[in-house]
């Protein structure tokens, strides 16, 4: 059971060395950083191999924990230097690792069992049952998503494993770990460290009659800020609280870190000074913040929609227009060199403005509207790092010395840890011939710490009277006592002892034959499953149980396997009988045999250890980030066949936030088929549930590779998969011939195609 007692831990972004340290000096109690690959900021300037062991020892010195995110998919020829790097962070004192990629988690129980494994939030747990399944593989903490509820959380810290969950900074439209919109579009994998930021840019939605409902950046969602729900959090269990921001620069970590530092150690609901709101909103926020999952707001209040950068703080507001630029009011002082915003209009102050006064800016506006500022030299130096570093909290010690005539001066430090430090002179006190050396003046030395991590708290010192003892002596020994605290506190070096991964048996079948599974995310007009040439069919639970029930009757009917597609979201199946589910995440796991389990592309699975570590359920579905080599080089486990999607839409985000929300009455998607265009035209399918909210978006292109069939085939490709959204009955039975006949089918002409990753 989680001790609610015990201290919440404030986990904080190093995007890099000056990160770090404005981290470690604004109170984190741990930070999470990368190396130069393998994890999910490459774009952060991040840390070498030859400085590591220096940052580790560090932050271990100021009680700081340290944890690697090592939390990329990973693809066979990585693994053995991703496994590399997590033995060197091992023997170099690394606290804790977040991974993402089972295959490598797998490697890392097996031989690194003291090292701690945090699931990565790409690792797409929502709640309790796939905190279980985590727990269960072998990890400590769990990095909940974004979107789950306090309800889950409160059920999932109750089963004992850590949580750890986002408390300030950006969210992915996507459930985290379920996005391939940016892999899809321009090859970036947000599930490789490279993400474009798709979700970022300008969106239009419209019906399935082309009419416009929406326009702006309908996926960009406002940055959360739960500043004022750190007593719920610890409430519910939490283990860690944790600061999204490596991409941000060191006066952010400051900023922000430092603000939740004063308001977690004051405990209760404090009420935050609005001094303290504004320094939040000038570190970074979209249209202000959202309360995310504490919101009792409409869910399109958590969206910016007008813009998906840094809107600045309010300063003032529009009183007239003017020629060239607009009057305005300031509420603060506003320095020459600050930025200033009307919509979508900026530009430097250009002079200084005190508030309360009509002033002329040049930028243009009309009455009522808000001006930002954007940048605020008074808040950057505020949160400098040599600022930051001077206020700085110690660590209180307690010094104990002894000088005694005739005896060796003896120096203890104690920590609050309880470690001791002791150092002994090597020459004995003398008796003065004249003047000694006084107590007073040997305690003035032993309270100087300079440039070190601690103050002294409290100061004990045995003395005679009429001692001799060199001040410069008194000095060394506090010096080398102080050092030896360091060493203490730095930890020893370990010993990994990795051996290289171990080697994988293939089990590819020698004789492999065609085989088609079905995915309907919509049931095409008088479809006949007979004529499908399918040996299974996956039925989205999406399309009804009435289209459930009478599926799975023609299915029987037909012979045909029928097993239900669970969407990612969807935490409990339709009653409808079926002879197994494909499910898209570990919770769902829950209520699967692994012999009736087909494994969806939302496991990611990118090699072979991975595909091992899931081997034994009924079908392995290999990730559509995957290339043709990187398919023939996989081995094979010996239960399971590995599927590939070989024609269709793919899904590739989920997220519980519909941009319909705005225009939306509660049955919009009901009644119309919804899709996003974006700036080239381009049109994004959705799926939207009316019960749940949720939305899926889907490529605009369709997978095809059907004329690779016996490639694949001879690449160990157990089963082909065909995912059919908006395509006619007749196209069906069209695409699953020539999938198993190597063959390009004959289809509309005005369907686009690619090849994805293949």
């Amino acid at each position: 059971m989680e001790n609610r007692n015990a201290r919440i831990e404030l986990l904080a972004p190093a995007g890099s060395p000056g990160s770090l340290q404005a981290a470690v000096a604004s109170g984190a109690d741990a930070v999470y950083l990368g190396l130069a690959g393998f994890n999910a900021r490459l774009g952060a300037e991040n840390f070498g191999r030859e400085n590591l062991r220096d940052h580790i020892e560090n932050c271990h010195i100021r009680g700081v924990r340290v944890y690697l995110a090592l939390n990329t998919l990973l693809y066979d020829d990585e693994i053995p230097e991703a496994f590399d790097t997590a033995c060197f962070a091992y023997e170099n004192g690394i606290d804790a690792v977040i991974v993402q990629d089972m295959g490598l988690a797998s490697l890392m129980s097996e031989q690194l069992p003291d090292l701690p494994l945090h699931a990565s939030t790409q690792c797409s747990i929502t709640g309790l049952e796939g905190a279980r399944y985590m727990g269960s593989a072998g990890f400590s903490r769990v990095v909940l998503a974004r979107e789950a509820s306090p309800d889950e959380i409160r059920r999932t810290t109750a089963s004992g494993i850590d949580v750890e969950v986002f408390v300030h900074g950006a969210r992915c439209y996507s459930y985290s770990g379920q996005c391939l919109m940016s892999s899809m579009l321009g090859g970036r994998s947000g599930n490789r460290g490279a993400c474009a930021q798709p979700c970022r840019l300008p969106y239009e939605l419209t019906d399935s009659q082309d009419r416009v409902l929406l326009k702006g950046h309908a996926l960009s969602l406002k940055d959360i800020s739960y500043i004022d729900f750190l007593d719920e959090l610890k409430d519910m269990g939490v283990r860690s609280l944790k600061i999204e921001g490596r991409m941000k620069n060191p006066g952010y970590v400051a900023a922000v870190v430092g603000i939740y530092r004063k308001y977690l150690d004051m405990g209760g609901k404090p009420a935050i000074a609005k001094a303290d709101r504004n320094d939040l909103l000038k570190a970074f926020n979209r249209d202000g913040f959202s309360s995310g999952i504490f919101s009792s707001q409409p869910r399109s209040s958590a969206f910016s929609l007008s813009s998906p950068s840094n809107s600045g703080a309010p300063v003032g507001k529009v009183i007239e227009t003017q020629k060239d630029g607009a009057s305005v009011v300031f509420n603060e002082e506003i320095d020459k060199s600050d930025g200033l915003r009307i919509g979508a209009e900026g530009s430097y102050a250009g002079r200084n403005f005190q508030p309360g006064i009509p002033s002329f800016i040049n930028i243009d506006g009309k009455p009522g509207d808000i001006v930002f500022r954007t940048r605020d030299i008074a808040f950057d130096k505020k949160y400098s790092l040599p600022e930051v570093m001077a206020r700085g909290k110690k660590l209180p010690v307690h010094i104990m010395a002894s000088v005694r005539i005739d005896e060796k001066p003896r120096i203890e430090i104690r920590d609050e840890n309880g470690n001791v430090s002791t150092v002994v002179s090597s020459c004995k006190a003398q008796a003065a011939v004249s003047n000694g050396t006084s107590s007073d003046r040997i305690t003035e030395q032993l309270l100087k710490t300079g440039n070190t991590p601690y103050k002294v708290e409290s100061a004990g010192l045995e003395c005679d009277e009429g001692v001799f003892v060199r001040i410069s002596e008194i000095n060394e020994l506090r010096r080398k006592a102080l050092a030896g605290l360091d060493d203490i506190r730095k930890g020893s070096p370990r010993e990994a002892g990795c051996e290289p991964p171990r080697t994988l048996s293939d089990h590819k079948k020698d004789d492999p034959r065609p085989s088609i599974g079905l995915c309907l995310y919509k049931l095409p007009l008088g479809l006949d499953v007979s004529r499908t040439k399918a040996a299974r069919i996956y039925a989205d639970a999406s399309i009804g149980t009435k289209n459930l029930e009478l599926l799975g009757a023609r299915c029987r009917e037909s012979g045909l396997e029928f097993f239900i597609h669970l969407p990612f979201h969807m935490e409990t199946p339709p009653s409808v009988g079926c002879d197994g589910y494909m499910v898209e995440n570990h919770g769902q796991l829950r209520f699967a045999k692994n012999q009736k389990t087909a494994l969806g592309s939302g496991f990611n699975i990118c090699n072979s250890y991975s595909a091992a570590f899931y081997d034994g359920f009924l079908i392995i579905s290999v990730s559509p980030e995957m290339n043709a080599a990187r398919i023939r080089g996989m081995i094979h486990p010996p239960a399971g066949n590995l599927e590939i999607t070989v024609y269709g839409r793919l899904q590739v985000m989920e997220s519980p936030y519909c941009p319909a929300s705005d225009v939306c009455k509660g049955d919009l998607c009901l009644k119309t088929d919804l899709s996003l265009s974006d700036r080239k035209g381009e049109k994004w399918p959705m799926l939207c549930d009316p019960v749940s909210h949720n939305a899926r978006i889907f490529n605009p292109h369709r997978i095809l590779l059907a004329e690779e069939t016996p490639k694949l085939l001879e690449s160990g490709i157990g089963m082909l998969r065909v995912n059919i959204f908006d395509e006619t009955a007749e196209e069906v039975y069209e695409i699953t011939s020539a999938c198993l006949e190597g063959r390009r089918p004959s289809l509309n002409p005005g369907y686009k195609f690619t090849r994805g990753h293949y």
